[in-house]
């Protein structure tokens, strides 16, 4: 049985009031998968981090999208990754 992750972190500049983290397939579409993204600091570095169960992907390629934001402020940010058999 497969058990593998994806364990992701991205720095955070400056604060954020709103975070998510969407997986979407080759075609830009968002798959049916929860991901919570969480914030913690190390080493005196802000970051958004996010844990991604490959286990039960099939093989092929995604994208993983990061929306943040702080009031009417919207940044997103897009993150490929291959699912090799």
């Amino acid at each position: 049985r497969r058990t593998e992750r994806a364990h992701v972190e991205w720095q955070l500049y400056q604060p954020v009031d709103r975070s998510e983290v969407r997986l979407l397939d080759r075609r830009g579409q968002p798959l049916p998968m929860s991901l919570i993204p969480t914030e913690s600091e190390v080493s005196g570095r802000r970051l958004l981090v996010a844990d991604l169960n490959v286990a039960s992907l099939a093989a092929g390629d995604y994208v993983l999208e990061v929306t943040v934001g702080k009031g009417s402020l919207t940044e997103r940010r897009y993150l490929a990754i291959r699912v090799i058999a």
